[in-house]
């Protein structure tokens, strides 16, 4: 007799894995054919077949072509919010916006996935029409993490310490990723931990070790 036993809260049922294959196929799809032939010639009918999925099956996932190559803002932020409000009451609102970062499957997704990751944010970054596609999202994640620390702090989400708080974690996350994209000596975790220290010990604080090496545009 089958096990009928329903899946347990912290398990996806069989409808919910196939929507994350389905999702991580067409993003993978997006971005092999993005590298290979550029991302002027990638149109939606070549993902779907490249996914073998129908285009109409796309656009259940995805608002347009850039977005299969862009971050999941609206996802990011969801579980951006959820960890900033989890944390323990008596920490330091810095030390919150760090584990929540650090801590996030967007954070999980560059390191576990570092190749596969560093192309599609060299992509990003050097094509304008995703750079803006994915600055928008991030401004979804923004919005969303700031609504988690007002919720946290009992304040209004456009009240200006949670609006700034959230600004400042997902700046130093941009700046980070930008920097990981042209060099990868360092992890993602590294250089947003660094970013987290700069902001903490106050950034500019030193005239000296804040400016910018030589030949070395600042961020």
């Amino acid at each position: 007799m089958p096990d009928q036993t329903p899946p347990s809260p912290d398990q996806p049922g069989r409808r919910e894995r196939k929507k994350v294959e389905t999702r991580s196929a067409i993003r993978d799809a997006a971005l092999a054919l993005s590298l290979e032939s550029g991302v002027d010639a990638l149109t939606v009918a070549r993902i779907s077949e490249a996914a073998d999925i129908a285009p109409r099956t796309f656009f259940n996932y995805f608002a347009c072509k850039e977005d299969a190559l862009v971050t999941d803002g609206a996802a990011v932020g969801a579980q951006l919010r959820e960890a900033i409000i989890g944390r323990p009451h008596d920490e330091a609102p810095i030390d919150s916006l760090r584990a929540a970062v650090i801590d996030s499957d967007l954070v999980a997704g560059m390191e576990s996935g570092r190749e596969q990751m560093l192309q599609r944010q060299r992509l990003i970054q050097s094509d304008p029409a995703l750079l803006a596609r994915q600055l928008a999202q991030f401004a979804t994640v923004e919005r969303a993490f700031a609504e988690g620390v007002a919720e946290r702090t009992g304040l209004a989400p456009d009240d200006l310490r949670p609006a700034t708080l959230a600004a400042l974690a997902l700046g130093i996350v941009r700046v980070a990723v930008r920097r990981w994209t042209v060099d990868d000596s360092q992890s993602p975790t590294d250089l947003i931990a660094a970013g987290f220290d700069l902001l903490q010990h106050g950034v500019g604080a030193d005239g000296a070790s804040a400016r910018p090496a030589e030949g070395e545009r600042p961020a």
